[in-house]
């Protein structure tokens, strides 16, 4: 017998997300969701977590918003105003010139986990906000953090690029947009 997973990422992003994977909860086909520790609505997306029959996991995130660890700790994760530096693009490229530190990354995914934690959660999972968690060097320290909190599961991210077939899809397409999604998803497969 096989399960569908029907996963709701960004948890905790705002109201109106909160809202909308609630909805798809309880009348749609959302079976999981994962909250972002970080995110401007965490306490209700804390709330939300609470709804019985609903799979709660981490969102590990390095792309958007504030860190939950230290700022003076995570120093290499972070922009001048002190929030994260970006996307998998900007964190690829600094772990390869070395401009990133991987027991800054763990830290910082271990203040996520725990915070959501420490809200009465017990996580079925961990994945990444925009699949950070997929990077080179990045998935060893998701399965890590997974074993170190007993947490069963990670979303691997296996996309295919449609690269071509979007490019030829029409005027509607904006081929720049386009582009970057298909390299990602390349990259992260």
């Amino acid at each position: 017998m096989k399960n569908l997973i029907v996963n709701a990422d960004d948890l905790g992003w705002t109201d109106g997300v909160n809202r909308g994977i609630l909805e798809a909860f309880h009348h749609g086909i959302v079976t999981s969701t994962s909250l972002l520790a970080n995110g401007a609505a965490f306490a209700g997306g804390v709330e939300a977590a609470r709804s019985p029959g609903l799979g709660v996991g981490v969102h590990l995130n390095l792309s958007d918003g504030p860190p939950i660890a230290d700022r003076e700790t995570v120093t290499t994760l972070l922009n001048d105003d002190g929030e994260f530096a970006g996307g998998p693009e900007s964190l690829l490229l600094r772990r390869a010139r070395g401009a990133l530190s991987l027991l800054e990354v763990e830290n910082e995914w271990d203040a996520q986990i725990q915070k959501v934690r420490d809200a009465g959660i017990a996580p079925t999972h961990l994945d990444g906000h925009k699949h950070v968690h997929m990077l080179p060097g990045l998935f060893e320290i998701a399965l890590r953090l997974a074993k170190r909190h007993d947490i069963g599961a990670i979303r691997v991210a296996l996309e295919a690029s449609s690269l071509r077939a979007a490019l030829s899809a029409g005027a509607d397409q904006r081929a720049g947009v386009v582009m970057k999604q298909g390299v990602q998803a390349r990259l992260v497969s």
